[in-house]
């Protein structure tokens, strides 16, 4: 689940392969985002048809 803040960080470690994951909502990505690069565009399912694709410029 996210919280309140639209952005969530979980660990796995220990397992056998480490991993960490974010989960974020698309209106908390391009909030904070934003604030220090352009967004020139947000793709839903543009990776791989699993994860969003945010493509960022520095102003």
């Amino acid at each position: 689940m996210i919280h309140a803040t639209n952005f969530r960080f979980l660990s796995r470690l220990g397992s056998a392969v480490a991993t960490s994951v974010t989960y974020q909502t698309k209106a908390w990505t391009l909030r904070e985002w934003s604030r220090h690069l352009d967004v020139v565009e947000y793709v839903e399912r543009g990776m791989g048809g699993y994860q969003d694709l945010v493509v960022l410029r520095r102003p």
